[in-house]
């Protein structure tokens, strides 16, 4: 889990860097996730991470993170 999210932070570091010197536009969203694996004991909660950047005349990249996880107990 703490690979994958400073992995994420490096790519996002490293794609808001890249695009300082070039007109362009970026965004950042982040949000809450919740998924349904077959019934209501099955939920898995987490969060939705994206990165937008597009030139002002060619959309270009897009990188998406979406972490889910469900707390098993036996």
């Amino acid at each position: 889990m703490k690979k994958i999210a400073c992995l994420s932070a490096l790519a996002a570091v490293l794609a808001f860097s890249a695009g300082s010197a070039v007109a362009a536009t970026s965004t950042v969203t982040g949000g809450y996730a919740q998924s349904d694996a077959q019934g209501v004991a099955n939920k898995m909660n987490g969060f939705n991470l994206k990165y937008r950047y597009e030139q002002d005349d060619n959309p270009l990249g897009v990188i998406g993170f979406l972490h889910l996880h469900r707390k098993r107990s036996y």
